[in-house]
């Protein structure tokens, strides 16, 4: 029997939702197509508008429903496996945004453009669905209509003479009531942990508290949003963790929100940024390890390697540059003054002024243009004959 469509929905006749998760990702993959008309790594919109055309339109488009299909029949999250494709497209979509390399980890693309892991946005929409949904009307006829099934479907036979008659097992637990339950429990240990700060900050002076961080900036539910939040902040930690790195994404606290630091940047300037945040870029010592054909890591000044930290410091090319940073932010530590909202801007003008990196050449170029008699074109029926 071929899948079904019910409101935009694909049903199969096992629910395995492989044909809507593998229809949804199709969807996805146009999405991220359109994105890469308008925007790309060194021009198109800000970070934060591109960013908005990915949170407001690819995603939606691929999450559609999946309150229902993203929840096996335990009420756990569906299994990796079957969203691998979902967040491949979703990687796609982010590395475009904030002008990213293929090897640049995926965990710090999420910290730096404030965008979860697709697990945990589909984990976290689901439960608080469950949440809000939890006394509607709607949701109880559906609880009364499977207990009317199960009474009818486990009714134990009559009994034979002599016989007992048989107990009815133990009811399974419904995968809207199992989310229920986790929305409850969460909410529960917020309120708790809540109850715990507030006391202990009346002990020290009435400290404020401080709000915990959430995955939307605007949640109904926001303790579900934060647990969910918290989960992410693990899986960060762990990366941080491993990636054994100076980068300035795995430094710094979690309350911080990186996304604000790309503000008012233009998007070469701020695929800049963020480049220096990650150290992951086409420097010639980085490009001849990973592989790259005819590159040797040597920098032009004879130095051996040409890495982050020797045209930082002792490219003697690059003397001028760090002249003119110094003269403006009074400073040449630049990983400093990466997360420092009012110096990012300069740091990111050095790097673009050290012309390095051969991929903002033509947005330099047309930067420095003069662009002031230029105008739009007219209309055939205004241009004079």
């Amino acid at each position: 029997m071929p899948s079904l469509r019910v409101l935009g929905v694909w049903l199969d006749p096992t629910l395995s939702w492989k044909d809507h998760i593998l229809t949804a990702t199709q969807k996805g993959i146009k999405a991220f197509e359109s994105l890469a008309r308008v925007t790309s790594s060194v021009w198109g919109p800000s970070v934060r508008k591109s960013r908005l055309l990915y949170t407001a339109v690819a995603r939606p488009i691929m999450t559609y429903g999946s309150q229902i299909w993203a929840v096996n029949d335990k009420g756990g999250p569906v299994s990796q496996a079957r969203i691998n494709a979902m967040a491949t497209t979703q990687n796609k979509c982010l590395r475009k945004i904030m002008g990213a390399y293929k090897r640049t980890p995926i965990a710090a693309i999420e910290r730096e453009s404030a965008i979860p892991p697709i697990d945990l946005h589909l984990q976290s929409q689901a439960t608080q669905r469950a949440a809000t949904t939890e006394h509607h009307k709607v949701t109880q006829e559906i609880e009364t209509a499977l207990q009317q099934i199960w009474d009818a479907t486990t009714a134990p036979p009559r009994r034979a003479r002599g016989r007992p008659r048989r107990e009815r097992g133990p009811k399974l637990e419904s995968t809207m009531r199992t989310l229920h339950n986790q929305a409850i429990k969460i909410n529960n240990e917020a309120r708790q942990r809540q109850m715990d700060e507030r006391a202990e900050a009346n002990g020290r002076n009435g400290r404020r508290l401080r709000r915990p961080r959430t995955i939307q900036s605007r949640s109904k539910h926001g303790n579900i949003d934060a647990h969910f939040a918290t989960v992410w902040k693990k899986r960060w930690k762990d990366h941080a963790s491993k990636a054994g790195s100076r980068a300035m994404t795995w430094k710094g606290d979690w309350e911080q929100q990186p996304l604000s630091l790309y503000e008012g940047l233009l998007k070469h300037e701020a695929t800049a940024l963020f480049l220096l945040r990650t150290e992951v870029m086409g420097l010639r010592a980085w490009l001849a390890r990973v592989g790259v054909p005819d590159i040797h890591p040597a920098c032009d000044c004879g130095a051996l390697r040409q890495m982050l930290d020797h045209i930082l410091a002792f490219c003697p090319d690059l003397s001028t540059q760090r002249v003119e940073l110094a003269s403006k932010t009074g400073s040449t530590d630049i990983r400093k003054m990466l997360g420092d909202k009012n110096k990012v801007r300069h740091a990111a003008r050095w790097l673009l002024s050290t012309k390095v990196l051969n991929q903002f050449s033509v947005a330099m170029e047309v930067e420095e243009e003069e662009m002031e008699d230029w105008s739009a074109f007219q209309a055939l029926q205004d241009v004079p004959e």
